[in-house]
């Protein structure tokens, strides 16, 4: 099945929902997640990259939350595109699968600034 899956974090309030419901994968055969946040390069200005280390410590306090539910797990923030920065990703570390939840953007930040 899919023992590695990439599952890409964006830190809003449906990241929240999901990330409740991914220890429940280690039942269905996962054994490691590997946390994405994509730092968008589809905006007029990229987040800033001195915000990065607050970025990778919350993907840190999520994977060791999964790792006392019994998985392993870790993260990585990269800059790019979302969509061709997690594929790539996902590839680069040979995970079966790319989990992505429904973004937490509201429909006047996609009007403005994309989905």
């Amino acid at each position: 099945m899919f023992k590695h899956i990439a599952v890409a974090v964006d830190f809003s309030l449906a990241w929240d929902v999901m990330s409740r419901h991914l220890p429940k994968l280690r039942g269905w055969g996962c054994e490691r997640l590997t946390l994405l946040h994509v730092l968008s390069s589809r905006y007029p200005q990229v987040p800033a990259e001195t915000h990065r280390d607050q970025y990778e410590a919350r993907l840190a306090a999520s994977a060791d939350a999964l790792k006392v539910a019994g998985l392993q797990a870790d993260g990585r923030v990269v800059a790019g595109d979302p969509a061709a920065a997690l594929i790539d990703i996902a590839r680069e570390i040979g995970a079966d699968c790319l989990l992505a939840g429904s973004h937490g953007h509201s429909t006047l930040h996609d009007f403005f600034l994309g989905s």
